[in-house]
C-alpha cells in the first residue's frame, strides 16, 4: 500500500526545502554542541582526583549524607545557602552512593549546563562563534575544579532559562514550541533560587528585553511562580525561628568575609577589570539597540547579558575572590565575540577599520586571558580554589573518602580519626573545629562525612567569622553536649583584611578547658575527650 499524501489545501506552498535546511542546521548545532561538551568534560575530568577545599567542599559531601539520615538544612544545620544543592547532591548520594566522585559529578553536570547555555545564547551569531564561547566557558571555570558550588549551581539554572527564553525569542518555533520554551524558562531560572535565593533579580531581569509582548511574559512568570513552590514549602519546614537566626548570622558574618577589590597586579583584580568593563559594554550597546529598536532582534541578547551580569556582580562585590570573580567572568569573557561583531558590524569606512583592529586587540586580550586563568589556576586563594595537581586520599573505610592538598595533612588526620574511631561509639557527638575557638573562620567539614557513625553535635558545621563565636550562640551550649573534639592550628594562620581578625566569645574555649581532656595529637590535629568527672 502506498503512503497516504497529506492534503494540501489550495494556494499553500509546503516549503520542504526549507524544513530540511533548518533540520540541517540544528543537526550540525546538536554535534557541535556536543563536541563543546567533550572538550570541557576532557579538560575538567583530572579534577576528579584534585584536592579540595577542606571546608567549601568538605559542605557539600556533609550536608547531603546528613540529609539522608534525616536532617534538614536550615532547622539541623547552618547554611547561607538553599536547599538545592545539598537535596541534589544527597540524591546522586542516594542512587550511587555517597561518594566524593558522585559531589563531583553533579559539580562538572552544573558547568555543563552553563557551557551548553553559553552556547545556545550565542548561536544566533552562528555556530563557530557559539562553539568558541562554550569552550572558553570550560577553560575559564577551570580553575574552580568540580566541586558542586551553590553559585555555579544557580547560575546554571539562570543561564539555561535565559538560553530558553533566547530560543523562543530569536529562533523560527511553533506558536506551542515557543510557548514551552518561555514557560520552561521562567521554571527553570526559578529552580536557581532552590540553590541561591538572593539571585531573584538574576533570574527576573535579564530576560525583561526578550519577552517584549505581554503573552511572553505572563508565560514566562507561571513557570517561575511554579519554580518557586519547593522553595516555599521548605522555608515553611525550617520555620521563623531558625530563618531569623540565619539572616542574622548571615548578616553577623559579612564583615568578616568582605574582601576589598583586588589590584590589577593579580589575576583576580585583571579578570574583574575585564568583567566590568564587558558589563558596561554591553549594557550600553544592549541598550542603544533596543532604544533606537535596531531591526536586528539578535541585539536584544546583548542588554539580556548585560542586566544578567549586573545582577551578578553585587556577588563579588561581597567577598572579591576567585569562588566569586571566576563564574561571573565565565558569562562575560566567552560572550565577548558577539559584542564585536555588532560593533564591527555598526562601524563603516575608516571607523570600520579601526573597529576592526580593535577588536582584534580584545580579542587577543580574551584569548590571553582566557588562557592565564587556565594555566595559573588562580592559586592566590588556596583555600577556595581546588587544586590543579592530584589530591591525597584520607578514609576510613572504602566508601567515604576525601583529598587533601598534602601527604602530612592527610598522615596527620589519619592518625586523628584513628584514634576518634577507636574512643567512640555509634552515636556519640562529634565538633571539629579550631583549637582557638574565639576564631571560627574556617574548618576541616569533610571530617562529618568520613565519620557517620558520629553525630555533629553543633548546629555549626561550616564556621563563619561573627556567628559561631559571638558572644550568646549555641556553641558553648553545643560543646557542653559532645563527647569527642578534633581541634587544629591549621587555619591560625588566617590573616583576612576584613574583621575576621578580631577575637570572638571566649565561651566555647572555657567549655574545652574544663570539660575536656586531651587524648591524642597528630601533627596539627588534637584529639579531646570529655573527662570522666570535669575539671574544677
Amino acid at each position: 500500500m502506498k503512503p497516504r499524501t497529506p492534503h494540501v489545501p489550495e494556494g499553500v506552498t509546503v516549503d520542504t526545502a526549507g524544513s530540511t535546511r533548518r533540520i540541517h542546521v540544528a543537526r550540525n548545532a546538536a554535534i557541535l554542541a556536543a563536541i563543546s561538551t567533550a572538550v570541557v568534560v576532557a579538560l575538567l575530568a583530572p579534577m576528579f582526583v584534585s584536592s579540595g577545599p577542606p571546608m567549601d567542599e568538605g559542605i557539600l559531601v556533609t550536608y547531603p549524607a546528613l540529609i539522608l539520615h534525616g536532617a534538614v538544612p536550615g532547622r539541623d544545620f547552618e547554611t547561607f545557602y538553599g536547599p538545592g544543592g545539598p537535596y541534589l547532591t544527597a540524591g546522586g548520594f542516594a542512587v550511587l552512593g555517597p561518594h566524593l566522585w558522585v559531589e563531583r559529578l553533579v559539580g562538572l553536570l552544573g558547568r555543563l549546563v552553563i557551557v551548553l547555555a553559553i552556547f545556545a545564547i550565542s548561536l544566533p551569531w552562528g555556530r563557530r562563534i557559539a562553539t568558541g564561547a562554550a569552550i572558553s566557558a570550560g577553560v575559564i571555570l577551570f580553575p574552580l575544579g568540580l566541586a558542586a558550588y551553590a553559585l555555579l549551581l544557580a547560575l546554571a539554572g539562570v543561564l539555561a532559562g535565559l538560553a530558553l527564553t533566547v530560543a523562543g525569542s530569536m529562533f523560527e518555533l511553533r506558536p506551542a514550541n515557543r510557548a514551552a520554551a518561555f514557560a520552561i524558562g521562567g521554571f527553570v531560572s526559578g529552580t536557581a533560587l532552590l540553590f541561591r535565593p538572593d539571585l531573584l533579580p538574576a533570574a527576573v531581569l535579564p530576560v525583561v528585553p526578550l519577552l517584549g509582548e505581554t503573552r511572553r511574559a505572563k508565560q514566562y512568570g507561571a513557570g517561575l511562580a511554579l519554580s518557586l513552590v519547593p522553595l516555599v514549602v521548605y522555608l515553611g519546614y525550617v520555620g521563623p525561628d531558625r530563618l531569623h537566626l540565619i539572616v542574622r548570622d548571615l548578616w553577623a558574618s559579612r564583615p568578616g568575609r568582605r574582601l576589598p577589590v583586588p589590584s590589577l597586579h593579580t589575576t583576580r583584580g585583571q579578570l574583574l577589570a575585564a568583567t566590568a568593563a564587558l558589563l558596561l559594554l554591553f549594557i550600553v550597546v544592549g541598550g542603544i539597540s533596543a532604544w533606537k529598536r535596531s531591526a536586528d532582534r539578535r541585539e536584544r541578547i546583548l542588554l539580556s547579558v548585560g542586566l544578567l551580569l549586573l545582577t551578578l556582580f553585587p556577588v563579588i562585590v561581597n567577598r572579591a575572590d576567585s569562588a566569586h570573580i571566576v563564574p561571573v567572568a565565565a558569562v562575560a569573557i566567552p560572550l565577548f565575540p558577539v559584542l564585536a561583531i555588532v560593533l564591527q558590524s555598526r562601524a563603516g569606512g575608516r571607523a570600520r577599520s579601526i573597529t576592526l583592529l580593535a577588536t582584534g586587540v580584545l580579542a587577543t586580550f580574551t584569548v590571553l586571558a582566557v588562557l592565564h586563568v587556565a594555566l595559573l589556576g588562580l592559586r592566590e586563594d588556596v583555600r577556595l580554589v581546588d587544586g590543579s595537581s592530584r589530591g591525597v586520599e584520607v578514609q576510613l573505610d572504602a566508601s567515604r573518602s576525601f583529598r587533601v592538598d598534602s601527604h602530612s595533612t592527610a598522615r596527620d588526620l589519619d592518625r586523628a580519626l584513628r584514634v576518634i574511631d577507636r574512643v567512640t561509639s555509634p552515636g556519640d557527638s562529634l565538633f571539629v573545629g579550631p583549637r582557638d575557638l574565639r576564631r571560627t573562620n574556617y574548618d576541616d567539614a569533610f571530617v562529618y562525612y568520613l565519620l557517620p557513625k558520629l553525630k555533629p553535635s553543633s548546629y555549626y558545621l561550616e564556621l563563619n567569622p561573627g556567628t559561631a563565636n559571638r558572644s550568646g550562640s549555641s556553641l558553648a551550649s553545643d560543646l557542653e553536649r559532645t563527647d569527642v573534639l578534633l581541634l587544629t592550628t591549621r587555619y591560625d594562620d588566617w590573616n583576612e583584611p576584613n574583621q575576621s581578625r578580631r577575637l570572638g566569645s571566649r565561651a566555647p574555649s572555657a567549655v574545652v578547658a574544663h570539660r575536656f581532656c586531651q587524648i591524642a595529637k597528630s601533627g596539627t590535629y588534637t584529639v579531646f575527650r570529655k573527662c570522666q568527672a570535669g575539671r574544677a
